[in-house]
């Protein structure tokens, strides 16, 4: 068996969806299926950051839009876990440090 699918089975994931598309693209159809499944108390796992997305923008709102369904996410190798008040401290901060960049970038006058 694949390492990913391995590991997703090791995490306890009880149903997996494979996306054969390049994650630069937001709107995939097994990302959509997924979303979809999810319910309440359910923890969206990926075996790693980039299997969700390629743009940080996507991977804040997939998660941040999907936290505010009561739906936890968890990242295996980069060990992010929602799901915890430490996970969402670091979460956040990531968040808070992409929007501190791009008001960097776009700053008037440089």
């Amino acid at each position: 068996m694949p390492e990913e699918p391995l590991r997703l089975i090791e995490a306890g994931c009880n149903r997996m969806f494979a996306d054969k598309k390049s994650g630069k693209n937001a709107e995939r159809e097994e990302v959509r299926k997924d979303l979809d499944y999810l319910r309440e108390g359910d923890t969206l796992v990926v075996p790693s950051l980039d299997r969700l997305g390629r743009s940080i923008r996507d991977l804040i709102a997939l998660v941040s839009g999907s936290r505010k369904h009561g739906i936890g996410f968890t990242s295996l190798r980069e060990a992010l876990h929602t799901t915890t008040p430490g996970g969402r401290l670091v979460f956040r901060h990531a968040r808070d440090l992409r929007i501190a960049a791009v008001g960097v970038l776009r700053r008037p006058g440089k």
